[in-house]
């Protein structure tokens, strides 16, 4: 919920059950709205059913103060394209847009940049669009999220003012820079650290940790999560999963840290020293 931005949403086995509890909650919402004296811009609002399995060509109306809301299969919500199948192709492939008009303006003024500077203009122009609700798009098919992964690569030699063809991990060396596979753990870690510390408290009831009061075993001495049974490939692609496994690998010492700063510093490091090139 935002001052601007506010989303319900439901979950249930068939789309006919979603569309009439949506059409409920929503006659609240306007009782509510009505009490406050304000008034939904109904243009502005609409309905998304999403799927990874169900047709979704014909779906059941859901309906506001008598009105029938708009079905759309795709919306941009906090700057993120979300769509009805849960690809995230349109956001992969508006993040690959931006980066590429940043990285070709940074091949046409890096000659005359020093390394600082160009530092500097890789993490605030490239790394940044990229990281941007990373944990959210980045359940996206290996296939899809391919043609950013290229530009961070070029993105890389631009920097260091290589040849494409040059081969880009004795760079990430060179600058302390993360791997295209590690920046993604990196993020998921960072957000599981504020997930379990109460930083980001939305995403609390998707994270278990172990603990020794149940069952003493060496889970939960060392304060590993819980990794929730998923059957489909999507499913455990999703952050409680992927992260949870990703935040057992991290070293206890690390996890046992509390302050967020110095967590980021040492997890980057330890990232560092296990990253390998694997060509």
């Amino acid at each position: 919920m935002y001052a601007d931005d506010t989303v319900i949403y439901i979950h249930r086995s068939s789309v006919s059950q979603v569309a009439n509890e949506l059409t409920e909650s929503l006659v609240h919402v306007a009782a509510w709205l009505e009490q406050c004296c304000l008034q939904l811009n109904i243009s502005k609002t609409v309905c998304m059913f999403i799927s990874k399995t169900k047709n979704l060509s014909i779906v059941p109306d859901v309906f506001v103060s008598g009105e029938r809301l708009q079905v759309v299969s795709e919306y941009k919500y906090l700057g993120i394209l979300i769509d009805s199948k849960l690809s995230f192709k349109a956001q992969v492939k508006k993040v690959c847009n931006r980066v590429r008009f940043s990285l070709s303006n940074f091949r046409f003024i890096r000659d005359y940049m020093s390394s600082d500077a160009a530092l500097m203009y890789m993490h605030s122009m490239i790394i940044s669009h990229i990281s941007y609700c990373l944990t959210t798009w980045s359940q996206a098919s290996i296939t899809t999220l391919k043609p950013l992964e290229s530009l961070y690569k070029q993105s890389l030699k631009t920097l260091d003012k290589k040849s494409v063809r040059f081969h880009h991990c004795s760079i990430l060396k060179k600058y302390n820079l993360l791997s295209w596979d590690n920046l993604i753990i990196y993020v998921h870690i960072c957000l599981m650290f504020k997930t379990i510390h109460s930083l980001s408290s939305p995403l609390k009831q998707f994270v278990n940790i172990r603990t020794t009061a149940q069952r003493f075993t060496r889970g939960g001495e060392r304060g590993d999560c819980i990794i929730p049974l998923k059957r489909s490939n999507f499913s455990q692609s999703v952050f409680s999963v992927k992260a949870a496994r990703e935040w057992n690998s991290v070293p206890s010492t690390i996890r046992r840290l509390h302050a967020f700063g110095s967590f980021q510093s040492h997890l980057k490091k330890w990232l560092l020293t296990i990253q390998h090139c694997q060509h």
